[in-house]
């Protein structure tokens, strides 16, 4: 029963997502955590707060997303899965994006803007390499609430860089999508236009949404 929940619970949803259909990322996710028939918080229910929170931003509903990540953390730091460094990046990652995109919308902005700076800070220290551009995405993303679009643009460069280099392809395509929309200019439209061609060539529906969600 490992393998399908994995599975479905985890990266699945990305395809769902890219297919434009996050009621099917939902069901999928909500679907293998069902399967699961051990007591206690188990790998699939990191997967499905994962997964549902993701999900979330996909459709552009921070406070849902912020919620979601809030409300499930509590029960993911008891279980001690933060202990295992796969889950511990994406969680991290993934609280610090809700954050962000909650701060963006005025929401809980003292604490959203905290929890995500404290975030990039944990990525920066943590030993493995393909932490680091997620740091940089974070703290690109807490430029922007600042309002401040050079800083943004320099570490989404640096983002998308880092993101490359560790073969992260779908975020690094975002992370230059944002920073052409960040630029505001005709090199950034450029930018943004063939990012956007080479997630439509990986059969990606919506790439500005699917951007938008991996790279606040």
């Amino acid at each position: 029963m490992h393998a399908p929940s994995h599975l479905l619970g985890g990266h699945a949803h990305f395809v769902a997502l890219a297919a434009d259909d996050p009621e099917r990322a939902r069901r999928d996710s909500r679907d293998s955590l069902s399967r699961w028939a051990r007591s206690g918080y188990r790998v699939p229910h990191a997967f499905d707060l994962w997964a549902m929170t993701q999900t979330d931003l996909y459709d552009g509903d921070a406070a849902a997303a912020w919620k979601r990540v809030e409300e499930g953390w509590p029960a993911l730091r008891a279980s001690r899965l933060l202990n295992v460094e796969l889950i511990r990046l994406f969680m991290t990652s993934t609280r610090a994006r809700a954050a962000i995109a909650a701060a963006a919308k005025g929401l809980e902005v003292s604490r959203t803007v905290e929890i995500a700076a404290d975030a990039a800070a944990q990525l920066e220290r943590e030993p493995a390499h393909w932490a680091r551009p997620h740091a940089a995405m974070i703290r690109a993303g807490l430029a922007g609430v600042r309002g401040d679009a050079v800083e943004r643009a320099r570490l989404l460069a640096v983002a998308a860089d880092g993101f490359a280099a560790c073969d992260m392809v779908l975020a690094a395509i975002s992370a230059r999508l944002r920073r052409g929309l960040a630029l505001a200019t005709p090199e950034g439209a450029d930018l943004a236009a063939q990012a956007i061609a080479e997630l439509r060539e990986r059969t990606v529906k919506q790439p500005e949404k699917l951007a938008a969600m991996l790279v606040p």
